[in-house]
């Protein structure tokens, strides 16, 4: 039964990736398990005498990834850089301060949101008030959008309170958001949402962005799409590498990697 046990733990350890096995051998007890901690032993200097004549043979690059999946990629990280913490921010100041200019100031010249100042009062349910406060601060910013492209002047006393209110996180989610995307693309080639869809940005030579390669990418890119009406974007269509534009101009390139659970037995052994 024993022998058993210790065939089928041995057979376990070839589910699991070289840096799995490292971490399993740092925290086995080798006092009550001196057989498993020998035989985990064991697999790791097997697998780092195969790595120099296997490891070269493991994908690291499929093809340059399609328009879909680069669109995918790009909106889980406006959702994680952008519209989740700023959703977080405006919920927390619509409930500490539900009086604050703003909750009033996207209704104030609509009909109905001119008496919300004593909802606090009305014993009004909390969550529809906030579903209130992000409606309207939705339709608000439309409308504003709307006349600061007419000129209203009405429009500009409102985009001013909103910014009074907001301006501050808006800055802190600039920041935040150049924060995590250049460390990302310079250190790993990899902002979340590219690494969650296997998109690695890389230079044309290989390897990740410089720096400056980082930096020309971030502000070149919603640049040159305003300025091309989204063509730049669409570059990647007749590109002879997919490149979109801004990639084209840097000496960049995306590449599709293949993700750990897309990776077959043999190439995870070597991570």
């Amino acid at each position: 039964m024993e022998q058993s046990r210790n065939e089928a733990f041995v057979e376990s350890l070839q589910n699991y990736s070289l840096s799995e096995l490292e971490d399993i051998y740092a925290h086995l007890d080798r006092d009550l398990f001196p057989e498993r901690f020998d035989q985990v032993r064991d697999e790791i200097e097997a697998r780092l005498k195969d790595f120099d004549s296997k490891a070269t043979r493991i994908r690291t690059i499929i093809e340059p990834p399609g328009f879909l999946r680069r669109i995918a990629s790009s909106a889980i990280d406006f959702s994680m850089q952008v519209l989740v913490p700023f959703l977080i921010f405006f919920l927390l100041k619509s409930v500490l301060f539900p009086s604050a200019p703003t909750a009033s100031a996207g209704g104030g010249g609509r009909g109905g949101r001119g008496g919300r100042g004593g909802r606090g009062g009305g014993g009004g349910n909390q969550s529809d008030d906030l579903w209130s406060d992000i409606t309207g601060f939705v339709g608000s910013a439309k409308d504003i959008a709307v006349g600061l492209i007419e000129g209203d002047p009405a429009a500009q006393s409102r985009a001013m309170l909103i910014w009074n209110d907001f301006g501050i996180i808006l800055i802190i989610l600039l920041v935040f958001r150049v924060f995590m995307t250049l460390s990302g693309w310079a250190r790993s080639g990899f902002t979340p949402g590219m690494r969650e869809l296997g998109i690695r940005v890389e230079r044309v030579g290989g390897g990740v962005p410089t720096w400056s390669q980082a930096v020309g990418r971030f502000v070149l890119q919603p640049i040159i799409f305003i300025a091309t009406l989204g063509l730049s974007g669409l570059w990647m269509l007749w590109d002879r590498d997919n490149r979109a534009l801004h990639d084209k101009i840097l000496g960049t390139r995306l590449v599709r990697v293949v993700r750990t659970w897309e990776k077959t037995r043999t190439e995870r052994k070597f991570e």
